[in-house]
């Protein structure tokens, strides 16, 4: 594994979409990524999370800034950006808590094509490294099933349709897990002390992607299994609190190093309406997203009605892993770790599908969760409990019961689940897949139903056989969604070539993008512009007092988000208003004194520009590609006054 990882990151291979900024109109004007190439499979744009948003290109911006790598980066926004919070993978800051971060190492000794590469493979191979470790100290002796489940838990759609970052916030967890539980008391004490502050500075690693909806699931999982797995392990032995100490210590260190560098970002986050004010009780998913994981080769291509990220969740057998239960349950009956992550189990999907009190989800922090975010930890319950039923079962035949007409009856039954389920799925489900497939979807969901109910049966009756043919079922789907590619050997910022004929311009003015959405907002922040508007982790208090504070409906801009612009009708002066979850459109009047805004260009779409040449607070340089870039004149230069 150590090997793969090294040679990839040696070849700079990514599975980032990064080269679809390409496809976007205007694009030759804003950058160029030098060296990009791709070697097969299709730029997603569902895969914006990761290429547009908090992802990608702000690790990009920090290598590319004037003085490399600063914890705040000044060029986004008007108060610039803490990128100590920045979640999921993060983005590289010269901070010592960047050390619970080692997907941004690489930035720091590694040439931007190969430290991008690092970026990408480091969740993936951390994550096969400690499943394949915590699996085996689970199931001693099925060392290659193990290495086949844990790649299966790292590749599942589930984790490939959001770039693999679910995987980024279960691998430290787990790894704590397995340091943990086989780290023997007699060791000498200095050996304890470093088992503790490896497991202290993982449990960090996953505590800071900062994604509450993954890692409060996942964090609950791998707790459950540990206290279970304990006896057996002798997990709570005398000498062993050298262990929890040094873990605990290495773990407050880490947060209180990032907690005391971050905590005015953190407050703006938790201030925010999205997500600072999120707080759910589940109970949102109605109970045919129970295969919507099954669906993964429908919904993996451009589906129409829903984010085909949203569709690949689980791939559930809940109603097989019943019969399972009962027709080994000699076998697995004392078995506290089997019962702990069943139970895990129930109460997730009870907490997706019904919902709890909300006293309930607040004592155990999961109104902090979104049920949709919990397909990770199903899906690694499912996989633990493979292995762990695999090593109880593969010597004891089921219950006789299970090849009796009744028995083969029910576990048909159980193989029609999907079609049972989706036939209580929305009308725009079926509207998008038939957009998608047309003729060919009877076909696609026969051949999905029968592949469940291979499943089912091979569970059921030959589960040695089940285990790998659920292994290919679990990979198979995800690793269509991204595709492989040479990341760039540098950015080639090309905004400032545009304005500088212009004369007496300032060098870093800062650019607003009134082109209806962030797209090249972000692309000009990744290459080293100096921007306004475009993707915010957290509320820029400065945007907000300058152009927000005096609007209607103020308060409900306090969120996290993406700030879009464009341009509206003369005489509708300035407008902003949020759109979905964490996005703020700002209209702008075509009419309007651009000089009240902090910017010193603006761009803007060409067929705005009868509007906008005619307004003196703007002097129209050039245009490129569908774009038009102007000058915001301030009022001592302008030609003629505004209107009154």
């Amino acid at each position: 594994m150590v090997f793969g990882f090294l040679l990839l990151t040696a070849c700079g291979i990514t599975g980032s979409s990064l080269g679809w900024f390409r496809q976007l109109p205007g694009m030759a004007g804003v950058m160029e990524l030098t060296g990009e190439r791709k070697i097969i499979g299709v730029y997603r744009g569902i895969r914006g999370d990761e290429f547009i948003a908090h992802g990608t290109p702000n690790a990009i911006a920090q290598a590319m800034h004037p003085t490399p790598l600063p914890r705040i980066n000044d060029r986004l926004g008007l108060g610039g950006r803490d990128f100590l919070v920045l979640h999921d993978s993060g983005a590289p800051v010269r901070h010592p808590a960047i050390l619970a971060r080692p997907a941004t190492w690489g930035f720091f000794f590694l040439d931007l094509r190969r430290a991008l590469a690092w970026y990408w493979w480091t969740p993936v191979f951390l994550g096969a490294i400690a499943f394949f470790l915590f699996f085996n100290t689970l199931c001693p002796g099925q060392q290659r099933l193990n290495l086949v489940l844990s790649w299966s838990a790292v590749l599942v759609p589930c984790a490939a349709a959001w770039s693999f970052w679910p995987v980024n916030n279960a691998w430290g967890f787990f790894l704590a897990a397995t340091i943990f539980l086989r780290t023997s008391g007699k060791r000498p004490l200095p050996q304890l002390a470093a088992a503790g502050i490896m497991a202290g500075w993982a449990i960090a690693c996953a505590g800071l992607t900062l994604y509450a909806p993954r890692v409060i699931p996942i964090g609950t999982l791998a707790a459950v299994t540990t206290i279970a797995a304990g006896k057996r392990h002798h997990l709570w032995e005398p000498r062993r609190r050298w262990v929890f100490a040094a873990a605990i210590i290495t773990v407050l260190l880490l947060t209180g190093l990032w907690f005391a560098a971050a905590r005015d970002a953190i407050a703006a986050v938790q201030q925010s309406v999205y997500p600072g004010h999120r707080l759910v009780t589940g109970g949102e998913m109605p109970l045919w997203t129970l295969v919507r994981g099954w669906l993964a080769p429908l919904t993996v291509y451009r589906v129409g009605y829903l984010n085909q990220s949203e569709m690949q969740g689980a791939l559930l057998l809940p109603l097989a892993f019943l019969v399972v239960f009962a027709a080994h349950y000699r076998a697995v009956r004392h078995d506290r770790i089997v019962w702990s992550i069943a139970g895990f189990m129930i109460w997730t999907l009870w907490y997706q599908h019904i919902g709890f009190p909300g006293w309930l989800a607040g004592i155990t922090l999961w109104d902090r969760c979104t049920p949709a975010r919990c397909d990770m930890a199903l899906s690694l319950a499912q996989f633990l409990l493979i292995a762990l039923l695999y090593r109880r079962c593969r010597d004891c035949p089921p219950e006789r019961w299970i090849t009796r007409p009744a028995g083969v009856v029910f576990w048909t039954l159980t193989a029609m689940l999907p079609l049972a389920l989706l036939l209580s799925a929305p009308a725009e489900l079926w509207i998008g897949l038939r957009a998608e497939w047309g003729r060919l979807l009877p076909i696609g969901l026969v051949v999905i139903t029968i592949w469940y109910g291979i499943c089912v049966f091979l569970m059921l009756s030959r589960f040695r056989r089940f285990c790998g043919f659920f292994a290919i079922t679990a990979i198979l789907p995800g690793v269509v969604f991204n595709p492989v590619c040479l990341a760039p050997r540098t950015v080639e910022n090309r905004l400032q070539k545009l304005v500088e004929p212009a004369g007496d311009l300032p060098h870093n003015g800062r650019f607003l993008f009134a082109t209806g959405n962030d797209f090249p907002a972000v692309a000009a922040f990744l290459a080293g512009a100096r921007v306004l508007n475009g993707y915010f982790m957290y509320e820029d208090r400065q945007i907000f007092d300058t152009l927000f504070a005096d609007l209607p409906d103020a308060e409900q801009l306090h969120r996290m988000y993406h700030l879009d612009a464009r341009i509206a009708p003369p005489g509708t002066d300035l407008r902003a208003a949020p759109s979905y979850n964490d996005r703020i459109v700002l209209e702008l009047a075509g009419d309007m004194d651009f000089a009240r805004l902090p910017a010193d260009f603006l761009v803007a779409c060409e067929t705005d520009r009868a509007v906008l040449t005619a307004n003196p607070s703007l002097q129209w340089l050039t245009a490129c590609d569908g774009w038009d870039y102007y000058r915001i004149n301030p009022p001592q230069n302008r030609t003629q006054p505004m209107p009154r």
